[in-house]
């Protein structure tokens, strides 16, 4: 099986030299040198450190919440203080908010593809440009998923964290602190949820980063322009310190046979259409805790 797919591979890179730029066998090298699209993968390096920094601020504030509802003996002061700036630095930050940039980088990606496969007039390399432009359709619509998934989590969390410090109060008594415990503890899971659903979208936002780019044109893909040398007008300047290299005599002409070779009756027909090639399946990360849309807390 290992060696049919290294075929395959082989047979694409060949077919479409132009179609995807990780024919060497590092999906993660991808280049825009030549493309009609700029690769989505700084969009998604810069996408997955956002996440990463809004999932720490979730953990930052979640620990500054048990701080206060730990010790209902001393003053609450400081932690309360501690509270109040985790949960300004929550405010206003979305999943899909943070993540418009690389969408829209996938939009041009695709609009990319689009146009690839309208300049093919070849069926195989229309059906290489229809199975890029597919596969770079796939990866947006499981980041939307992924990025949608984590807003309902991130939201959810917030609001429960914000509906605890209004119950607590400026001036909390120690009755007050230790009744904040148990709400507290469904604050903490829902915060484990979120920072779960960050991870993932991390994982999806990184595949989108690699998606294949398509081609500048067809013409372009297909037969490379090599730009002829320029002339010089005048001879270059020979450096003072370069020394003259001798000058070698021509080696004779090779006299013509005295026939040429006829050509063949027939030239050889082309091999049959390679098999169209198909990714191997690898199963998508999920979440530690359950994936699913987080539900509204029931009153």
């Amino acid at each position: 099986m290992t060696k049919l797919r290294t075929r395959l591979a082989l047979a694409l890179c060949a077919l479409a030299p132009f179609a995807f730029s990780g024919c060497a066998g590092d999906d993660s090298a991808h280049s825009s040198q030549g493309s009609a699209v700029a690769s989505p993968a700084p969009r998604a390096a810069s996408l997955d450190e956002a996440l990463v920094d809004l999932s720490a601020r979730i953990r930052t504030a979640d620990a500054a919440l048990a701080a206060v509802v730990a010790d209902s003996v001393t003053s609450p002061d400081d932690r309360l203080a501690a509270l109040d700036k985790a949960l300004a630095g929550l405010r206003g930050d979305t999943a899909s908010g943070l993540g418009e940039d690389l969408r829209s980088s996938l939009t041009e990606v695709i609009a990319g593809w689009d146009a690839s496969v309208e300049a093919q007039t070849d069926p195989a390399l229309r059906k290489v440009a229809e199975t890029g432009r597919d596969d770079a359709k796939a990866r947006a619509a499981k980041l939307t998923e992924a990025l949608r998934g984590a807003d309902a989590a991130v939201l959810y969390h917030g609001r429960l964290l914000r509906e605890i410090r209004a119950a607590i109060g400026a001036q909390p008594t120690s009755a007050q602190i230790i009744a904040a415990r148990k709400p507290a503890s469904r604050v903490t899971a829902a915060g484990k949820k979120a920072t779960d659903w960050l991870a993932y979208a991390s994982v999806i936002t990184n595949k989108a980063g690699k998606t294949p780019l398509p081609a500048a044109t067809a013409a372009d893909a297909a037969e490379p322009k090599v730009e002829a040398p320029e002339v010089p007008t005048e001879p270059a300047p020979v450096p003072p310190a370069a020394e003259p290299e001798p000058v070698k005599t021509a080696p004779e002409p090779v006299k013509p046979a005295a026939e040429p070779a006829k050509p063949a009756a027939e030239a050889p027909k082309p091999a049959a259409e390679p098999a169209k090639p198909t990714e191997p399946a690898t199963a998508e990360p999920q979440p530690v805790a359950e994936a699913d849309p987080v539900p509204e807390p029931k009153e």
